[in-house]
């Protein structure tokens, strides 16, 4: 097949030695995701190398006129963006009517990178030995999507809250990094059911208020424990007393 020309170069280089607009912009979201031209030669699996990446980047390849469909659908995924983003991004236009085959248009068409980050909403806050919990309004913050897939939760069953009070903190949590202090988010799986030795946001009913603890069950009683030795664990007699929502898969703040 032969290749035709598929773009429009919106913004001409104002200097032929000048690296061109669209390319610094390449080069700067490379920069932005933490990635040498290697990094992204290697997450291509060898479909592009260094030298293909630094000409683009230093202007001498226009990466819609040099690449191949799959090689530039390898450039846009390891650099996370969409073929809609790319076009935004640099002012090159790619044109779907010069492409020969029905199957690549469609394929175009369906190229998709998934989200670096997902974004929710906070739903309240959960007592870590404070008085109170409580709706937090309309507050936002987005969470690596990748960290949710290494916990195997799905997105639609996820839920984030703002932890208030100081039960979860610890001299031994600090050193390892495991500390959840008052101001923290934390996001947990509602799907999958805790296992005892889970940190989980509970409903305690005598109080009503969401708490956070360590889950554990201990002969036949639950006991929700603080990560503070200043903090009394709760101890709950029946199955009724408190019911957990969900384990905690993650923490930020």
């Amino acid at each position: 097949m032969t290749k035709s020309k598929r773009t429009l170069l919106l913004e001409e280089p104002a200097d032929d030695f000048d690296t061109p607009a669209w390319a610094q912009k390449l080069k700067e979201r490379r920069i932005q995701l933490q990635k040498s031209q290697e990094d992204l030669a290697a997450q291509s699996k060898n479909v592009l190398n260094q030298t293909v990446i630094s000409r683009i980047e230093r202007g001498v390849s226009q990466p819609l006129e040099s690449l191949s469909l799959k090689e530039l659908l390898c450039y846009l995924s390891v650099l996370e963006l969409t073929l809609e983003s790319f076009m935004k991004l640099t002012g090159l236009v790619f044109s779907l009517e010069s492409l020969e085959q029905a199957d690549t248009l469609e394929q175009v068409k369906r190229f998709q990178v998934k989200p670096k980050w997902q974004r929710f909403k906070v739903l309240g806050t959960v007592s870590a030995g404070s008085s109170s919990s409580s709706d937090k309004g309309d507050e936002e913050i987005i969470i690596p999507r990748e960290h949710l897939i290494k916990k195997g939760a799905d997105p639609k069953f996820v839920r984030v809250y703002l932890v208030n009070g100081d039960c979860m903190i610890s001299e031994e949590a600090r050193r390892s990094h495991k500390n959840i202090a008052s101001g923290d988010y934390v996001a947990i799986d509602v799907k999958n059911r805790a296992k005892s030795g889970d940190i989980v946001v509970a409903w305690w009913a005598e109080e009503e208020k969401l708490v956070i603890k360590r889950f554990k069950v201990e002969r036949e009683q639950v006991v929700l424990y603080p990560t503070s030795p200043t903090h009394p664990p709760l101890v709950l007699q029946h199955e009724d007393d408190a019911k957990i929502l969900g384990r905690v898969i993650w923490r930020g703040g």
